[in-house]
């Protein structure tokens, strides 16, 4: 009973920091994610007012939002573990 309490206390003692690590983590790249979107959503609006304009406005914030999915739920999955 004792040796599983220590098991047990020697997990939390481990996990709770690296999942406190991985939050912030998470925070700090959403941060820099939501930058990177807007200047894509910048380039995506000058790109719909040039006549010739190469990659479409839909295509580029689509991207935008897949990457920022892909991310979000990877970190969430690595938090959550």
């Amino acid at each position: 009973n004792s040796f599983i309490e220590i098991i047990l206390t020697a997990k939390r003692m481990i996990f709770n920091p690296v999942k406190m690590i991985l939050y912030y983590l998470w925070v700090v790249i959403t941060r820099q994610e939501d930058d990177w979107i807007q200047k894509r959503k910048q380039l995506a609006e000058q790109d719909l007012n040039n006549k010739n304009d190469e990659m479409p406005n839909e295509f580029i914030q689509g991207i935008a939002v897949t990457v920022r999915i892909y991310i979000f739920f990877s970190l969430q999955s690595l938090i959550n573990k």
